[in-house]
């Protein structure tokens, strides 16, 4: 991605996008976590709004066990202090007028997303070696220490890779603000087909996945018959992760990660109830 690409998408937004150093940082976390032959695509909207002062280093990616992981924080899911406080180790900047929410709450959908791409709905066959996560709890907050859990979203983010399972958005900048202003509808839209025109598209044909999961309806509406072209036709739509839906819905939405990955990235056959 070059500066002009994001000054021309960034002035779609006319002023609320996130910094360039903001969209460089999440871009140095994504392609960190690429695998190296990307078999299955998940195409999300975009990350969340940055603010520059919150690009600091994280203590946390100091330490020995997490290798050569990118120590500055973005709001994306691949980054380890985004919803892990400690991992930073310091604060947060305090709010300001123009940034009200400054709560590192993290994204538990996407994990719970992430999750389900590698193990089945009942957490009882994943597809990869036994240090994958079985159950979405051991990624989630309220449910676990933060050593257990920041152990587990490692292995899990190492499994995904390994697997070719890689996330990728079609708005290189952000599209959502906690507390902040939203752009318009047509704004939103515009930023994601530039965004994809310029530069995600020579992402997804590069990366040449055997198939791509779209995450959400409106990035579908977006970009339209773009996605045919880059994936030939080889997609599914499905809902955001914090979309409402029914539990049997949900149930389905995760069965569908799930079954997509089995399929296009070698993994074995679901196990029966018994097992």
């Amino acid at each position: 991605m070059n500066r002009d690409t994001y000054d021309r998408v960034a002035a779609i937004l006319e002023g609320h996008a996130d910094s360039w150093l903001a969209v460089q940082a999440v871009d140095a976390h994504r392609e960190h976590w690429r695998p190296a032959h990307p078999s299955v695509l998940l195409l999300a909207e975009s990350h969340v709004f940055t603010d520059e002062d919150e690009l600091v280093e994280m203590r946390g990616a100091d330490e020995p066990r997490f290798g050569d992981l990118p120590d500055t924080f973005a709001r994306f899911i691949y980054c380890l202090g985004y919803g892990e406080p400690r991992y930073i180790g310091h604060p947060m900047p305090t709010p300001t007028r123009t940034s009200r929410s400054r709560m590192n709450n993290g994204s538990p959908q996407f994990w719970k997303l992430l999750w389900s791409s590698v193990n089945d709905i009942a957490g009882r066959t994943p597809l990869a070696t036994s240090s994958s996560t079985k159950s979405p709890i051991e990624v989630l907050k309220s449910h676990t220490t933060y050593e257990r859990r920041i152990r587990r979203k490692l292995q899990l983010l190492e499994e995904l890779r390994e697997r070719g399972v890689w996330l990728v958005d079609a708005s290189i900048v952000a599209l959502y603000r906690p507390g902040g202003t939203k752009p318009s509808a047509a704004q939103q839209r515009l930023a994601i087909q530039t965004s994809w025109d310029l530069h995600v598209r020579d992402v997804v044909r590069e990366a040449s996945p055997s198939f791509t999961i779209v995450i959400g309806k409106g990035v579908a509406r977006a970009l339209g018959d773009r996605i045919d072209q880059a994936t030939s036709g080889q997609h599914v739509v499905l809902p955001q992760p914090q979309a409402r839906l029914s539990r049997e819905a949900l149930v389905t939405v995760h069965r569908t990660y799930y079954e997509v990955c089995r399929e296009h990235c070698g993994g074995v056959g679901l196990r029966s109830e018994a097992a």
